[in-house]
């Protein structure tokens, strides 16, 4: 299995993050959602957007050769969210991370694109399960774990943020 590859849906186009992605990330990161559920990542440049990539999207995909893709509009190629995989050594399996540009909400576009990489990871056959963790507070976040078949299995405090999360599984 090549995790490299684009993924094709209905509707989108999921790539492998580059670094000409740096000025769809600096208008990510910064969006209040983004901030308020994730936190703020201090990327205010394009500069500190390649940063960013280069320490950790990147990065992931180097040492793990699988990460995070640019969901992108089939048609017109707009970059809409980040979807795909983030590897954290507290866990024995990636979880699955997303946030979509406020834009886009409500469109499905999220749930289409874990859906395809959840197939893809079934697929693949190289795990068991595979997780997703987000704050309970993340009401819209919580409903497209529930659709995409995830269960709640623990809650947790995050550091150095200091935060109670919820960690969900699905197995596949």
């Amino acid at each position: 299995m090549n995790w490299s590859d684009p993924i094709q849906t209905a509707r989108l186009s999921l790539v492998p993050f580059s670094l000409e992605d740096a000025a769809f990330v600096l208008e990510l990161v910064n969006t209040p959602d983004w901030i308020q559920f994730i936190g703020d990542r201090q990327v205010h440049s394009l500069q500190d957007a390649e940063n960013y990539l280069q320490q950790g999207i990147l990065r992931l995909w180097a040492d793990k050769g699988y990460g995070p893709y640019v969901a992108c509009d089939r048609e017109t190629g707009v970059k809409m969210a980040y979807v795909g995989w983030v590897k954290r050594d507290f866990l024995d399996a990636p979880d699955l991370g997303y946030a979509c540009l406020p834009q886009f909400y409500r469109q499905g576009i999220v749930h289409e694109a874990n859906t395809a990489l959840i197939q893809m990871a079934r697929s693949a056959n190289e795990w068991p399960h595979i997780y997703a963790i987000t704050l309970p507070e993340n009401v819209p976040s919580v409903g497209v774990l529930h659709k995409s078949g995830f269960v709640k299995i623990n809650s947790f405090v995050e550091q150095p943020a200091n935060e109670t999360v919820d960690l969900y599984q699905l197995k596949l």
